[in-house]
């Protein structure tokens, strides 16, 4: 698995995208920002090559690498929205009940040479939900099943935190798209948030999605039918435990 540190090189140096374009001419912001994202499948020699001059660096400094591929799977999909209001109107709260959304999130991760290994977990929403539409954000709880090997420790022990954003956005990204793929209207922001609370991460922002929702469903059962905007954060947090391969 490989990634470009361009966003901790720019961090560790202070410059800001807006300038990098300014001073690399024949790159544009929107490359330098997609770069920087590790969101591209490749990156060009001339977008290297600039990028290494421009911050003195070598290209086995601009990348990063661990001998683990990893690939993310959401299976086994379950997902029910109501509307609250017997008679709908554009006013009108959409419920999404605890353990409305539901899956299986599997992990898999072949290390160089060896055998693959799939970790598995259990995805659902941990409280009923009421807003009105779009949801902006979801908290979603992964739990992992009692099993010898615990992905825990492979996140602890094998990957750094640039290789962690990228697992995390993984995770969010395929519960995303899967939201976005099932559901039948427009109840959920293309932007989505997912909030992850598990063994080996809890995002800063679950606990005030959570808070939120207590409060909103507070006021939706006297009847204000009120809706808070959520904010898309993220951190980590690990867990212990021995590897399979």
């Amino acid at each position: 698995m490989i990634r470009n540190r361009l966003a901790e090189l720019l961090s560790e140096r202070q410059l800001k995208i807006s300038r990098v374009a300014n001073e690399i001419p024949n790159l544009s912001r929107n490359t330098i920002t997609s770069t920087a994202q590790n969101s591209g499948k490749m990156i060009q020699l001339e977008t290297i090559n600039s990028l290494c001059k421009y911050l003195k660096i070598t290209p086995g400094e601009f990348f990063e690498y661990i001998p683990y591929d990893i690939e993310v799977a959401v299976d086994d999909f379950n997902l029910e929205v109501r509307c609250m209001d017997p008679e709908p109107n554009f006013d009108s709260p959409d419920v999404i009940d605890k353990g409305a959304i539901n899956f299986s999130l599997y992990i898999t991760v072949e290390p160089a040479g060896q055998p693959k290994y799939t970790y598995e977990f259990n995805g659902a929403t941990p409280i009923t939900l009421c807003y009105k539409p779009p949801f902006n954000a979801i908290p979603i709880d992964l739990v992992e099943p009692e099993t010898r090997y615990k992905f825990g420790y492979f996140w602890d022990a094998k990957l750094t935190p640039g290789f962690k954003t990228v697992v995390i956005e993984q995770i969010q990204r395929a519960i995303r798209e899967r939201i976005l793929s099932e559901e039948t209207y427009d109840a959920f922001s293309e932007n989505l948030w997912i909030a992850i609370n598990s063994n080996f991460i809890t995002d800063t922002s679950y606990k005030k999605i959570i808070d939120d929702a207590k409060a909103v469903n507070a006021k939706v059962l006297n009847g204000e039918n009120e809706t808070n905007d959520l904010p898309p954060f993220g951190a980590n947090t690990s867990s212990d435990d021995e590897l399979p391969f």
